[in-house]
């Protein structure tokens, strides 16, 4: 999974930059539930990144 959204291009996500703010928000906010999922927890993290690179652009 984690590969995947690695994969996405920057494109999809530049295109999309409300639905990047949006789904940060989620991610950090929703993070303490995740924290019992380590899987899960790490590509929450890796999607993270992802987005905070593209809105940092």
């Amino acid at each position: 999974m984690l590969a995947l959204i690695n994969d996405l291009p920057l494109i999809y996500w530049s295109d999309n930059e409300l639905l990047a703010q949006r789904l940060l928000s989620v991610l950090v906010n929703g993070e303490y539930l995740l924290s019992e999922e380590p899987e899960t927890l790490l590509v929450a993290k890796g999607l993270e990144v992802k987005l905070r690179e593209v809105l940092i652009e």
